[in-house]
């Protein structure tokens, strides 16, 4: 594992662009709130209790097909967790005293195959707090040269999805449905991928991702469509 280049030998402008906006100041809630469910305050998702378990997620980027892309994966439906079959970064729980960064590659090793010596750490992202399974998630951002070798785990892994930046930025990605939340009928802010809808935690993380690139570019923020 190689952290903190300051140069990024072969990798596109956005992403060295992107390395150096990591290391200021996160937009934190303001990059999150794209996708919060509606009616739902910032406190339900930023204020963990203490004895919140820490876990770490990976946005690994890298060139694919002329786009900065990333994986995601399809969850197993299993019983007991609540987001068996969602679209997820790879990632879990730490473990030890293990640093953020540590716990986020070793999870995306043994859930994707992802070899960690080939990955250059670029930074991390805010904490998010998830109340549905009591993690207070910090997400790491990285970069590799060329696509990873995949291989799933299928005790954990349904399905490899590969998502990209642009997508992510195209506004007809950019939707809500109807979702029941803890008994109550609310809408969910997503992004509608051909495989499926992002939404919930992951599309958070995200959403701050985008709203750092975006903003280190002179873009305006994205808005989603009205319902």
């Amino acid at each position: 594992m190689r952290e903190n280049f300051d140069h990024l030998l072969g990798a596109p402008p956005r992403v060295r662009t992107l390395a150096k906006s990591l290391r200021g100041s996160l937009p934190g809630q303001r990059g999150q709130r794209l996708m919060w469910p509606r009616d739902l305050s910032s406190d339900r998702f930023n204020r963990p209790p203490g004895d919140a378990r820490l876990a770490a997620v990976l946005i690994l980027l890298y060139e694919h097909e002329g786009r900065i892309c990333f994986p995601l994966q399809r969850r197993k439906e299993v019983i007991g967790d609540p987001h068996g079959g969602q679209i997820s970064l790879p990632g879990g729980s730490r473990e030890g005293n293990e640093r953020v960064e540590a716990t986020a590659l070793r999870e995306a090793q043994e859930e994707l195959g992802i070899d960690p010596d080939r990955v250059r750490v670029l930074g991390r992202l805010s904490r998010l707090w998830i109340p549905v399974s009591h993690f207070k998630v910090r997400p790491v951002v990285a970069w590799t040269d060329s696509e990873p070798a995949y291989r799933l785990d299928p005790k954990e892994v349904e399905q490899l999805i590969l998502c990209s930046l642009e997508e992510l930025e195209n506004p007809k990605r950019m939707v809500s449905f109807a979702r029941k939340i803890r008994g109550r009928s609310r809408r969910v802010p997503a992004w509608r991928l051909d495989d499926g809808y992002l939404w919930g935690a992951t599309a958070m993380i995200l959403a701050e991702l985008i709203s750092i690139v975006r903003a280190a570019e002179g873009l305006p923020s994205l808005l989603l469509p009205p319902d």
